[in-house]
């Protein structure tokens, strides 16, 4: 077991050091998506409602519990997005805390089991990728953690509550329940059974609690990223999946290779494993297979929720083989792996994005930005979050993320949104089309405009790792005068 004071401490300040590490490599990258939740924790502050636009309640943020976070830290921070940002490192650093608890002191495995676990946990290309972004990578890590801690079969209705609490914080966790079902029916060790349907039925009914109030307060049961993600398993959509896990987890691609080599994946060896990690695996299982069938536009921080699961397995096929003494060489082995996919994947891409897109749309956002109440006038565009939350204007959704415009008016084509709800501003991020080319399109999506000016225009860069386009785009803000 790990009690050595100075193990601890070391356990404590590494992913400190990681911190500031990806302080130093991607200062003031900050993803789109988390000024999403950040717009929403200051509507929360400042107008007591949980939406994007304070005009009505929407669910749009699909980390509610995150948003509940970053709007009171930034009542003692002041700043929402640095809130965001502190937030997400704490967490980390008290996940990696919690798990290695749990390896020794619940796990029982030795100590360079713990560590071998602990720096295969942190040094992963994705996690550091997002881990100071302001999203919610953090606090998932950190209920995954507490949920191997601390959750027990003969506490039946704080293992419900802690299910409900996960599912505030990703939607995906609404898989647990499941998980638990499936595994504690062929689990013929379970001390009762009368706490497996306790659980359930306890689960149950503040699930429908849950989805009754969201009913009631949002007038939606799922997040509107449900109703807009998702037609069907594809092609692309399964390809890119598969990059995103081999990507992510190469570690994950060795085990399944020894596997296959050795043909030692035997159902005993998973009941072996303590009920906990039983359930995490096959939850795991779940996530994956629900992306797939969805064929959901799936983006590498989403699967940040199974990366605890897939660091269980990893050690506990090294700690039931006789190779035990060659983790630590293997493990270090997969940092470099990661640490040179991190390199060669993602940090160029993490530069374009903060002094292309992000730069550029703070900059669109900042000129819009609404300075009185009766100035109402919206901005419509695809990509949200930064142009949302530094112009404070209603936003018309073209994704559906945020708002229910496209879903009121049951398509998403420009000259019907724009004779409907009239936004005053246009953001278009299109590839390589001339200014001229650009007003005229957008003059001849409805008769009701009387002129298109570009009030802003800059070139960005690629959009992302495995992004579908790696070319640049031109990007416009025009301001729409309508006819009377």
């Amino acid at each position: 077991m790990v009690t050595d004071r100075r193990i601890r401490l070391a356990i404590f300040l590494f992913p400190l050091v990681l911190i500031a590490l990806n302080l130093l490599a991607i200062p003031g990258y900050t993803g789109d998506d988390a000024y999403i939740h950040f717009t929403y924790a200051r509507n929360l502050i400042e107008h007591g409602t949980i939406s994007y636009n304070t005009s009505n309640p929407t669910y749009g943020s699909t980390s509610l519990l995150w948003v509940f976070l970053c709007s009171t830290g930034s009542l003692l921070i002041g700043d929402i997005p640095l809130t965001g940002r502190i937030l997400s490192g704490l967490l980390l650093v008290a996940s990696a805390i919690l798990l290695a608890r749990y390896l020794a002191k619940i796990a029982l495995l030795p100590a360079r089991f713990v560590w071998s676990g602990i720096l295969l946990f942190l040094v992963n290309a994705v996690l550091f990728r997002w881990m100071l972004t302001g999203m919610e990578t953090g606090l998932t890590l950190f209920v995954v953690a507490f949920l191997l801690n601390y959750w027990a079969p003969e506490r039946p209705i704080r293992n419900a509550l802690c299910t409900l609490v996960a599912y505030l914080v990703r939607p995906e966790f609404v898989l647990l329940p499941i998980a638990y079902a499936v595994v504690a029916y062929f689990d013929r060790q379970q001390p009762r059974k009368y706490n497996v349907v306790q659980y359930l039925l306890t689960a149950a009914v503040l699930f429908a609690a849950w989805y009754a109030c969201a009913f009631l307060y949002f007038g939606s049961l799922l997040p509107l990223t449900s109703l807009k993600s998702g037609s069907g398993i594809d092609v692309e959509s399964f390809i890119r999946i598969v990059k995103i896990v081999g990507g992510m987890y190469p570690d994950l691609l060795l085990i399944l290779l020894i596997l296959i080599i050795t043909k030692n994946l035997t159902l005993a060896s998973f009941r072996g494993l303590p009920l906990v990690e039983r359930v995490l695996l096959l939850f795991s299982v779940g996530v994956l297979g629900m992306y797939l069938l969805k064929g959901t536009s799936m983006i590498s921080r989403y699967l940040i929720i199974i990366h605890p699961a897939l660091i269980l397995l990893f050690l506990r096929f090294f700690a039931a083989k006789p190779v035990q003494r060659w983790l630590p060489r293997v493990a270090l082995f997969i940092m470099i792996i990661q640490t040179a996919l991190f390199l060669v994947v993602h940090y160029r891409p993490i530069r374009s994005f903060v002094e292309g897109f992000q730069k550029v749309y703070a900059t669109m956002g900042r000129q819009i930005e609404r300075t009185s109440v009766q100035d109402t006038g919206a901005v419509m565009l695809a990509d949200v979050g930064i142009m949302g939350y530094y112009s404070r204007r209603p936003v018309i959704d073209l994704a559906g993320l945020t708002s229910m415009h496209i879903y009121e008016s049951g398509t998403g084509e420009d000259r019907v949104l724009l004779s409907r709800y009239r936004p005053q501003y246009v953001v278009s991020r299109l590839v390589s089309p001339s200014i001229d080319s650009c007003t005229t399109q957008w003059k001849a999506a409805s008769r009701e405009l009387q002129t298109v000016t570009v009030k802003f225009h800059d070139r960005i860069g690629p959009l992302g790792v495995l992004a579908r386009s790696d070319g640049s785009f031109e990007v416009y803000l025009l301001k729409l005068i309508y006819k009377e």
